[in-house]
């Protein structure tokens, strides 16, 4: 069962299930199975840095550990910025309304790299947001899935069929440069200039 958000338009709120999209949905998906001579399935493994031993698929894993070398729970880190100082956390999209309040053009959508796509049902999104979108309406916000450090900016928009779509971006660092001044491929002087017409002279009769 596809999880949903909930949305605040107005004094009208209205749940939306997500159903995300992702490539095999579009163009399907291909599974390759290695077997071995005696035509068994074989199992993934991978070799440890002795040369020697065996890890099966899944006994391997990532953790934190302090300065002193012991475990760090996942409960017990605390996100800090450059200088140290803890960083407030945001909470899940999904434990609150989320306000549709901030309208964009489609120039500020395209500056931003779509990484999710999420198809929206709409059975309960009241008529003036459907009829808002319909006309082009690009609403903005913040989201994050289980909450964190961080939230992602998130467009809702409609497609020509009237289908509802949350886009979940990532901010875009682009810099743009230009030339203060265009070079000017000149000799500062008449003085440095050689006469080399007489080189220019090229004889063909010594091909």
């Amino acid at each position: 069962m596809p999880r949903s958000l909930t949305f605040q338009l107005g004094n009208s709120q209205f749940e939306c299930p997500l159903i995300k999209i992702d490539r095999s949905k579009i163009y399907g998906s291909v599974q390759v199975v290695t077997k071995d001579h005696e035509d068994a399935e074989a199992e993934l493994l991978s070799l440890a840095r002795d040369g020697r031993t065996l890890i099966p698929l899944g006994g391997t894993g990532s953790g934190y550990v302090n300065e002193t070398g012991f475990w760090v729970e996942t409960g017990e880190r605390i996100p800090t910025d450059v200088e140290g100082d803890p960083i407030e956390l945001v909470e899940s999209s999904f434990s609150a309304p989320i306000a549709l309040k901030t309208e964009v053009s489609e120039d500020v959508l395209l500056d931003h790299p779509v990484r999710l796509a999420y198809n929206l049902g709409a059975e309960d999104a009241p008529e003036a947001l459907i009829s808002r979108l319909g006309k082009g309406v690009i609403f903005q916000f913040g989201f994050s899935y289980r909450g964190g450090p961080v939230e992602d900016p998130a467009f809702l928009l409609s497609d020509l069929d009237g289908d509802l779509w949350l886009l979940i971006c990532n901010e875009s660092d682009v810099s743009y440069r230009n030339f203060k001044q265009v070079a000017v491929c000149a000799a500062s002087s008449t003085d440095e200039v050689e006469d080399d017409s007489e080189d220019n002279n090229f004889d063909f009769d010594m091909l």
